[in-house]
């Protein structure tokens, strides 16, 4: 089991939320920058695993489906032509603001300028899909403590993902995909990820 994973060694700087003693990573920025770094300095661009990502989550997919770090909207397209009610949070203004407008077109999307892991979870069924590796083990905490919460599929770092699913254990079931190359995001992650699907036992 891999329970030493180092998150510094191996790029992702927000892993651990313990930040007692030690100086936090980007803490001089903007409050809008801090925003933005909150969801995900990466964005998944690789149309192939954005569909292994979405045939995971189904039948999910077809119901409400949360999603945060939307990134470019490619993602938030695909659950939508999947059959999705689609909602996005992304805390940054600006952003928020790309999302609404390259979705406007698409039925079923909409999109919160919000934090995810401060927003109170539904009470009606609903699923979640990420593609945010760097704040993979806080969207992973905020479900595990949403009831209502039938799946999640996320993009996690492959050395997170055993003790990913281990969290989990044993409200779900837990299945992990082959890993997912670091040039499938833009820019290219510092380490490939793995597509860690839970279903509610």
């Amino acid at each position: 089991m891999a329970n030493n994973f180092n998150s510094r060694k191996h790029g992702y700087g927000n892993f651990s939320h313990n930040t007692r003693g030690r100086a936090v990573p980007g803490a001089q920025r903007s409050p809008r920058d801090r925003a933005h770094q909150a969801v995900s300095p990466y964005v998944l661009v690789d149309p192939a695993t954005i569909g292994r990502l979405v045939a995971t989550a189904a039948p999910a997919a077809h119901g409400h489906v949360l999603v945060p770090a939307a990134g470019d909207a490619a993602l938030l397209r695909a659950l939508a032509a999947h059959g999705a009610r689609v909602t996005a949070y992304e805390p940054d203004p600006a952003a928020a603001g790309r999302l609404s407008a390259r979705t406007r077109d698409v039925p079923g999307i909409s999109v919160l300028r919000a934090d995810f892991t401060k927003a109170r979870a539904p009470r009606e069924p609903f699923a979640v899909v990420a593609a945010a590796p760097t704040t993979a083990p806080a969207i992973l905490a905020w479900c595990l403590r949403a009831p209502a919460l039938t799946s999640a599929t996320l993009l996690v770092p492959q050395e997170y993902a055993d003790i990913a699913a281990d969290q989990a254990a044993p409200a779900f079931t837990r299945t992990l995909t082959d890993p997912v190359p670091a040039e499938a995001f833009h820019p290219t992650t510092p380490t490939p990820c793995a597509i860690l699907h839970l279903r509610r036992s």
